[in-house]
């Protein structure tokens, strides 16, 4: 019985270009959102970006939402979800667009599923520097219940 050798080799990096691809490909979307929008192509809605920081019983989500005024954000919270809602707020200046970027601009809708139940009693949400501050808390345990066979 003859035993053979093989050396493996180890599995390719990341390319280290990687960065350099996605920023390409972010300022592409970009683009063809502002000419979209340029064309007056209606119904764009944009989803804002979001950080969450869970500490095990308790979450704090940060959702960049720049320039878009207070007054137009609207946040829902359920029992294991989180969606929040704005209205477009153009800035209006003289002359005529020639792009349309600014998530501000457009409807912004975003939906966050968990996989727990949130506490509803307990939730604060705060806007500032055009960040949307929400905490929340986890419900504690599974929230799951025996149920009797007839």
């Amino acid at each position: 019985m003859e035993v053979q050798i093989v050396k493996e080799e180890a599995p390719k990096s990341i390319e280290p270009n990687i960065g350099k691809d996605i920023g390409a490909l972010e300022a592409a979307v970009k683009r063809l959102i502002s000419n979209a929008a340029l064309a007056g192509l209606s119904g764009i809605t944009r989803e804002p970006l979001v950080d969450i920081y869970d500490d095990g019983g308790r979450l704090t989500i940060l959702i960049d939402l720049p320039g878009v005024k207070k007054e137009s954000i609207r946040l829902r919270v359920g029992l294991n979800f989180l969606e929040v809602q704005a209205d477009p707020t153009p800035y209006v200046a003289a002359g005529k667009p020639t792009a349309l970027e600014r998530i501000s601009n457009f409807k912004i809708y975003r939906r966050i599923e968990f996989p727990f139940s949130l506490r509803l009693d307990d939730v604060k949400a705060v806007y500032k520097d055009g960040i949307l501050q929400v905490t929340l808390s986890k419900m504690p345990g599974y929230n799951t219940t025996e149920v009797a066979i007839e």
